[in-house]
């Protein structure tokens, strides 16, 4: 009880610091806000390189640290928000791609249009308002006393299946939602080849073998299943890649860790693979987007359930709560409709960006 009171008195003490910023002239300015990395993710960079060659007129602004666990990085994040409130509200639009503090906390600026372009490429796993007073979502309590999600004019969804599943879980109504691809998706698409032969070329890959990539979600409970994988695989017939959820990659070669590193490659993984195996991560919708074959490895599904939830399975995926059953079976693929999931011939965000700065109206249905 006292912990969520001097939460309570926190929150206050943050909005009274910052309301005088709303005062705040707005200048010819797009900020593009996240939280995930200290450095830019993709579809960050991609978005200001596309900006800034669209629109000479505008300040293209990127703002971009990591709020980690550690008392440091906290405290770090905290010291920058005077920079974060200022660009908010003196900016025509602000594009973010995860839950931003300083945006839903504070009082909307109606001249500022904020755009939520969600990380993720999809729905799959649950989150948001989707997840609340699960094991590994928020109290209520809390997301109401933090505005969770709150203050987007629109947000971006990949596809009408995330439409309502996005709805939900950013608890905003469908006529706020816009269907648009992530920039990510162009990139990865024209540069396939391009990354597929660097990462051969980098760590020496047996082209006569198969490619696999394990990339997992992130767990609250941190339990992984890696060593299942590693000791299962045969390397005789495939090169293994894994992708820890935060960036992490590590390739096996012969059941020897001979690479791991930190974003260094991040999604240009998936063009090397051949095969791509997950859990309830939305990595699943980078993969089918490259025509990838994507398999299940699920050991804690009814655990998984129970402390988070997904929205559906995944149409025609082959889920396995056994590693060795994965791999006697994993020549019995079977397609996945990739547009029931994705919608790669819709707007990209800019063009929804154009209608914004341009005073027009701006609804899916476009």
């Amino acid at each position: 009880m006292m912990k969520y009171l001097i939460f309570k008195i926190l929150l206050s003490i943050f909005k009274f610091i910052f309301y005088p910023f709303i005062f705040l002239p707005v200048t010819n300015k797009i900020t593009l806000i996240s939280r995930m990395s200290d450095n830019k993710t993709l579809d960050i960079k991609l978005l200001e390189r596309n900006l800034k060659l669209k629109y000479y007129d505008y300040k293209i602004v990127v703002l971009s640290d990591y709020f980690g666990k550690k008392i440091s990085k906290k405290i770090k994040y905290l010291l920058k928000m005077p920079k974060y409130v200022f660009y908010i509200y003196t900016s025509k639009i602000v594009i973010c791609d995860c839950y931003i503090p300083a945006i839903s906390l504070l009082k909307k600026k109606k001249s500022v249009t904020i755009i939520q372009a969600w990380h993720a490429s999809g729905a799959y796993k649950k989150f948001g308002y989707s997840s609340l007073n699960t094991y590994e979502g928020y109290e209520s309590k809390y997301a109401k006393n933090l505005n969770m999600h709150k203050n987007y004019d629109y947000v971006v969804a990949t596809s009408d299946y995330s439409k309502a599943k996005f709805s939900e879980a950013f608890n905003i109504d469908q006529d706020k939602i816009i269907i648009s691809h992530l920039p990510r998706y162009e990139y990865l698409l024209e540069n396939k080849e391009k990354f597929r032969d660097e990462i051969i070329s980098r760590f020496s890959l047996n082209n006569n073998k198969i490619n696999i990539l394990y990339a997992p979600t992130f767990r609250k409970s941190k339990r992984n299943y890696f060593k299942n994988v590693i000791d299962a695989i045969n390397y005789d017939k495939y090169n293994l890649i894994i992708k820890k959820h935060g960036g992490i990659e590590s390739i096996y070669i012969n059941k020897k860790k001979v690479y791991e590193g930190t974003k260094n490659y991040d999604l240009k993984l998936l063009c090397v693979s051949d095969i791509v195996i997950t859990d309830y991560s939305a990595i699943t919708f980078d993969a089918l987007s490259l025509n990838k074959k994507v398999l299940f490895y699920v050991p804690d599904y009814d655990k998984y359930l129970n402390e988070r939830d997904i929205y559906e399975k995944i149409t025609n995926g082959l889920y396995y709560k056994d590693i060795n059953t994965l791999f006697k079976n994993i020549d019995s693929y079977k397609n996945i409709d990739i547009k029931k999931y994705l919608n790669l011939e819709s707007y990209p965000i800019e063009f929804y960006i154009d209608k914004i700065l341009k005073g027009e109206t701006v609804y899916e249905k476009l």
